[in-house]
């Protein structure tokens, strides 16, 4: 089940996991999640690490394992059960396998500092690749999209999404857009997805099972 939760946050339950991840300040109706197991962020911009609102989740989910890069685990709580993931590691929490993927964010423009953005595999089947196309190549069941933003183009999206080639891509990041763009980025995704790819937007907050 994928619960997406506005941009780049989605609730992810597989293989008995509840996992959420980026709960940053574009995205609604995760601060009152209960029963979490994991929470994963990418990277330490606000769209994707809320950490006033992360507070409360923390409180709400006793225990929960926070899995990261290095740079926002500097930025977390002491007291936090926190599990540092770099690029090409692949551990079992839980009993679900996550990948990290990725190195660095897409840049933004040479004047912006840059930040590390790690991508996660869950179970093998899903992808959240954070804020970055550079990744090695590989195939997933289901990848979770970044449509818009200012770090990317439409064409490095529709490209991401051919070379993947997913059973199912879902469009997140898309905060940004306004609704006649976002109609236009969905209806490329559409058409020129790869053969076999389903191009799937979810209704915000509504478990779905893909």
């Amino acid at each position: 089940m994928i619960t997406h939760l506005g941009h780049a946050c989605v609730l992810v339950e597989v293989d008995g996991v509840r996992a959420l991840i980026d709960p940053g300040g574009y995205s609604t109706g995760f601060d009152d999640l209960l029963d979490l197991d994991l929470i994963l962020i990418t990277h330490e911009h606000a769209d994707h690490f809320a950490m006033d609102r992360l507070a409360t989740v923390l409180e709400r989910n006793g225990g929960v394992t926070i899995i990261s890069n290095a740079a926002v685990a500097a930025k977390l709580p002491e007291e936090a059960n926190v599990l540092v993931i770099e690029p090409g590691e692949t551990r079992n929490v839980g009993g679900l396998s996550i990948e990290a993927t990725g190195a660095e964010h897409a840049v933004i423009h040479p004047l912006v500092p840059n930040v590390a953005s790690t991508g996660f595999v869950l179970g093998g089947r899903i992808w959240h690749p954070g804020d970055s196309f550079a990744h090695d190549a590989r195939q997933v069941d289901v990848l979770l999209l970044p449509v818009g933003g200012p770090w990317m183009r439409l064409q490095e999206a529709i490209d991401f999404e051919r070379s993947v080639s997913p059973r199912v891509a879902i469009p997140i990041h898309e905060a940004g857009l306004s609704h006649l763009h976002q109609a236009l980025h969905y209806q490329l995704l559409t058409a020129l997805a790869p053969e076999g790819t389903s191009f799937v937007p979810l209704e915000r907050g509504t478990a779905t099972n893909i």
